[in-house]
């Protein structure tokens, strides 16, 4: 079993037991700071597991770029920075959302994201354990886009993922 394989399963046995212990409820209700830059900024995609944030902020985390390999991927580059969305879920949301077939397999990493450039905010951020170097997908492209537009990221930056 390699690390990715090893990492995908203890995440799979952590949830298991938190589900079936008497824990279930402090820790999957537990709200938590996440921060999303691709398909999780759009609002259809957070409703198909049942994620409906009450509170929405735009939010950027210098220190990394993003590829889009075919689809939004994020890595560690000294002097980009990525846009997003900060909002707060519950670990169980978060499971739901990253749960779905097709997702891929991300790992939650703990960054510190600014909100209006003034209040640093510890979050989770979800991130490929590596980059693809695939061409990138037009159609999820243009979604991202559409989702940057709609909530409301810095003009420069959507047209830096054009």
């Amino acid at each position: 079993m390699n690390n990715l394989e090893l990492a995908v399963s203890a995440r799979s046995v952590l949830y298991k037991l938190a589900t079936i212990t008497h824990l279930k409820e402090p820790l999957m209700s537990k709200s938590v700071s996440a921060f999303f830059y691709g398909s999780f900024m759009r609002p259809d995609v957070m409703a198909q597991s049942a994620v409906n944030p009450a509170k929405v902020d735009v939010a950027k985390l210098n220190g990394y770029d993003i590829a889009l390999d075919p689809h939004a991927n994020i890595f560690p580059h000294p002097f980009a920075s990525v846009y997003g969305i900060l909002v707060q879920v519950t670990h169980e949301e978060l499971n739901r959302m990253y749960g779905v077939t097709g997702v891929g397999v991300f790992l939650p990493e703990a960054v510190l994201v600014t909100v209006n450039d003034t209040n640093w905010i510890p979050a989770l951020c979800f991130m490929p354990p590596c980059r693809n170097e695939l061409s990138p997908d037009q159609a999820y492209l243009d979604r991202l886009i559409e989702a940057a537009i709609l909530r409301g990221l810095p003009q420069d930056y959507i047209a830096r993922l054009k």
